[in-house]
């Protein structure tokens, strides 16, 4: 017989469940108000109720204290947790409609047949262990959306689907037994496990070392990266002006290919902004922004795992033809120095890896006179330099010769080989430069100077044009494999490996 008397209701397992639900309001509070100590106070809340659900059944087990109500009460406070904090998430972090969907049904149901079984049988069912691990699954679920972690969002969604059946097959079977047994009070044991105890605590070790990899690439890798993209020390106003002008190369593509440099705003206006996994090449990705997008925009997405995307029936990005220029002074080393930086954004590479945003930069390096010394290009991820006697000059301005397809930048025409890793040169299969249409500031494309304003774009760490491996970082973030080679960052360093 179910026995509901004071002794079996006021316990501190009852309490710890009780307290799972009556967090979840104040969890969403905090999350609405979104301020650096309110999100630490919901992530304290948040990691109290995952760990109330473990201790209150260690509790009960410690003092004695198993009881109908906590039977009951436990699994309806993990389920009504995960479905309010879901509902909650869906408002504020963007949660699928169609997962808080199948949990809710998922719950519904188990809960439905629960009453059903007990009001035919003087019995309440408890969690079994597959429960327990799908809201643990469900609890990594929310919190990975509370942090914006998205490869928490995949791995701990397919493993709460995955949970969610083997639950719904678990519960059907005891409760098939419940209703088949002639028996007025019927007595059910403990769900056979799926593997035994030793191999169960293997994978979740496993398991758990996964997520805490990407935890840590997600929450450390990304910030470092971010922070060792610092710049040396800009060459200020009217002189890095005057000097980029003078420097600025001479663009030649080959004969049939359109495509030129675009300018960042013409390509964010047909581009929609997307998150991703790095491992999964766009297949399930979210969206964040639709088209058209602003600079501003690169705000709401502000990690590595985010990128620009052009929708397939997006129209083409029209705009002026466009060169993005820096001038930077170097010190440790390499005082006096100037380098002269020329960016450009291309629209598609067509490759091994198709991608429709790619960025590629040449350089002009002044030595302590005043006069260039070296001329550095980049081909994909890669680079080459060469000393400044070596570079053909039109109209006192150095070439650039534009590989049709892939953009490379490379210093003369005719066949050049191309890097298949950091160390090694693949001769076969190389690129052709034709010697075609040439254009050159200020009247083949504009010229615009990076640091004339606070640009956002220039701080976005995502990629452009697709998820890894499908588009390039940014210049801040741009690097041949190396970030200590990064040209942005590390302009002679990318010289010196790269010259020949």
């Amino acid at each position: 017989m179910l026995d509901f008397s004071a002794s079996k209701i006021f316990t501190i397992p009852n309490f710890l469940s009780f307290s799972r639900i009556i967090a979840v309001p104040f969890i969403g509070w905090l999350l609405l108000i979104d301020t650096v100590p309110a999100r630490l106070g919901a992530a304290a809340l948040l990691f109290y109720a995952i760990l109330s659900d473990f201790l209150d059944g260690w509790f009960a087990r410690l003092l004695d204290q198993r009881s109908d109500l906590g039977r009951m009460i436990d699994p309806l406070a993990d389920k009504l947790f995960v479905i309010m904090l879901a509902i909650e998430l869906i408002a504020l972090r963007g949660f699928p409609l169609w997962l808080a969907l199948v949990i809710v049904i998922k719950d519904v149901l188990i809960v439905g047949a629960s009453v059903f079984v007990a009001s035919r049988k003087r019995v309440v069912m408890e969690s079994n262990l597959i429960g327990k691990y799908a809201f643990a699954f469900q609890a990594g679920l929310v919190v990975s959306y509370f942090l914006d972690f998205p490869f928490g969002e995949l791995f701990f969604g397919a493993g709460s689907l995955l949970l969610i059946a083997a639950s719904l097959i678990s519960y059907g079977k005891a409760f098939s037994f419940v209703l088949a047994s002639p028996e007025e009070e019927v007595v059910v044991g403990p769900s056979p496990p799926l593997m035994p105890t030793w191999l169960r605590r293997v994978v979740v070790i496993a398991l758990l070392l996964v997520v805490l990899a990407h935890g840590y690439y997600w929450c450390i890798e990304n910030t470092r990266m971010v922070a060792e993209a610092t710049s040396p020390a800009a060459v200020q106003g009217e002189r890095a002006a005057e000097l980029a002008e003078r420097y600025s190369p001479v663009l030649v593509f080959a004969g049939g290919d359109e495509e030129r440099p675009l300018a960042v705003d013409s390509y964010l206006g047909t581009a929609e902004l997307r998150r991703g996994l790095r491992f999964f090449w766009g297949a399930i990705d979210s969206r964040v922004k639709p088209m058209p997008l602003e600079e501003a925009d690169l705000r709401e997405a502000f990690d590595s795992d985010a990128y620009l995307a052009l929708p397939a029936d997006a129209s083409r990005p029209r705009g002026e033809t466009t060169v993005y220029a820096r001038a930077v002074a170097l010190s440790n080393g390499e005082e006096g120095w100037i380098c002269i930086q020329y960016w450009m954004l291309f629209l598609c590479e067509d490759g091994l890896v198709p991608r429709n945003g790619d960025w590629e930069m040449a350089a002009v390096y002044l030595g302590p006179d005043g006069t260039p010394r070296y001329f550095a290009a980049t081909q994909g991820w890669y680079g080459s330099a060469v000393e400044w006697s070596k570079v053909e000059l039109r109209n006192d301005h150095p070439t650039i010769f534009v590989a049709a397809g892939s953009h490379s930048l490379y210093t003369s025409a005719g066949t050049h080989t191309f890097y298949a890793d950091e160390e090694r040169i693949i001769p076969a299969g190389g690129i052709t430069i034709d010697d075609g249409e040439e254009i050159g500031a200020p009247g083949g494309y504009t010229l615009r100077m990076i640091g004339a304003a606070d640009e956002d774009w220039i701080d976005w760490p995502g990629r452009w044009g697709g998820p890894l491996p499908g588009g390039d970082r940014g210049p801040r973030y741009w690097n041949p494999k190396q970030p200590a080679r990064a040209p942005w960052s590390k302009p002679m360093a990318f010289l010196r490996f790269f010259v020949r």
